[in-house]
């Protein structure tokens, strides 16, 4: 579902002063701007969360897995969607600077690639929802999730995310029309182009939005009642251990809660808007819609730049890795010092004192230059 395809291409030809088709100079730089925004957020942000869950080995669980699912997906939808609108905005739609064979493989990959990165997203927070189902609607049931069953789930977002884009292998092309070659999308000549482009949408947007965001309320719904009810027996009789628990598992639910609401108000205005041009408007919106829809469109793609930072705002442990990450890039050169005078006193002969161990840990008198650095575990 891409936020600059099929749809908006076969939309009015009347002129308008600062939609996509004939931006003006304010609105090219406030775009520009927004997704160069949206590009280097997500760049950081997601990195963040890919070297939070290298460093911190309890962050091993089937939600930390589909986490960096999901981030890994917000960088390649960012690496292609941002650098494609802002070429874009800077020239003219579907302008292509790639000709030849390069070219007709670079329009098809980029497209794919960004769309079936939205699929992933998707199919990662319901999968996600099924596992905090599963954890807390029957706790006592055994975890049949291994590190093996979860990196087959993982591959399996990818195919089915590809599988539901693959004829973007055929639609999306080459076309000379004058003097520029542009990339764009049509299904002629096997099918009608106007009719296909709605049914697929349709399809589209059923299996991976409507179908996801239905699955995703119902279950945690289920999710909230049931934990409603634990808290009640909680008050009447419950150990340390066990409030320990909740309290975790209420953590990881608040976060991705939290990211499926993002999610949610992201991409919903994206497809009732979409709805509307195909099925209202019949594909010929007129010039205050399109204007309307390319912001929208920002809004559906800043998704993938907020989401790291939602995780980082609810998740006490993501907070706490990216804290520790931190704390271990500031005490790096202290201890690589300290190294250092281990290997010169090592060296030296006739000192018996120069073998003792150096502080492999900032000193008293230092310990000021590292607030907060240590006791980050709860």
């Amino acid at each position: 579902m891409d936020g600059n395809g099929s749809a908006s291409q076969n939309s009015s030809e009347e002129i308008c002063d600062s939609d996509s088709f004939n931006l003006d100079a304010t609105a090219k730089v406030g775009q520009t701007l927004a997704y160069i925004a949206i590009l280097v957020l997500s760049l950081v942000g997601n990195s963040l969360i890919a070297a939070v869950f290298y460093k911190e080995k309890n962050l091993r669980t089937t939600v930390d897995y589909f986490i960096l699912n999901m981030a890994f997906s917000d960088v390649l939808f960012s690496l292609t969607g941002a650098p494609r609108r802002i070429t874009e905005i800077l020239s003219s739609p579907y302008e292509w600077y790639v000709d030849g064979f390069l070219g007709e493989a670079l329009c098809r990959v980029i497209y794919i690639v960004q769309d079936v990165s939205t699929a992933v997203s998707i199919e990662s927070l319901v999968v996600i929802a099924v596992d905090r189902f599963r954890s807390i609607v029957f706790p006592l049931k055994p975890n049949f999730v291994t590190l093996s069953v979860r990196r087959v789930l993982i591959f399996l977002t990818w195919i089915l995310g590809f599988g539901f884009h693959a004829p973007y292998i055929y639609t999306w092309r080459l076309s000379a029309q004058g003097n520029k070659t542009l990339c764009i999308s049509s299904w002629t000549p096997l099918y009608e182009n106007d009719e296909v482009i709605k049914e697929y949408f349709l399809v589209l947007s059923f299996f991976l939005f409507i179908l996801p965001m239905v699955t995703l309320i119902l279950l945690y719904s289920i999710i909230i009642v049931r934990l409603r009810e634990r808290k009640v027996k909680e008050n009447r009789c419950s150990s340390n251990q066990q409030n320990s628990w909740n309290k975790r598992t209420r953590n990881v639910l608040q976060t991705v809660i939290a990211v499926v609401v993002v999610f949610a108000i992201s991409w919903l205005p994206f497809n009732v808007f979409v709805y509307l041009i195909l099925f209202y408007w019949d594909l010929n919106p007129s010039c205050v819609v399109r204007t309307v829809y390319m912001y929208i469109v920002i809004l559906a793609h800043a998704n993938n730049a907020i989401n790291p930072y939602v995780i980082f705002s609810f998740s006490t442990n993501y907070r706490q890795g990216l804290k520790a990450l931190y704390c271990s890039l500031k005490m790096k050169p202290r201890l690589i010092e300290a190294q250092g005078t281990l290997d010169i006193d090592s060296n030296k002969k006739g000192h018996k004192s120069s073998h003792r161990l150096p502080r492999t840990t900032p000193t008293s008198d230092k310990i000021e230059d590292f607030p907060d650095c240590f006791d980050t575990r709860l």
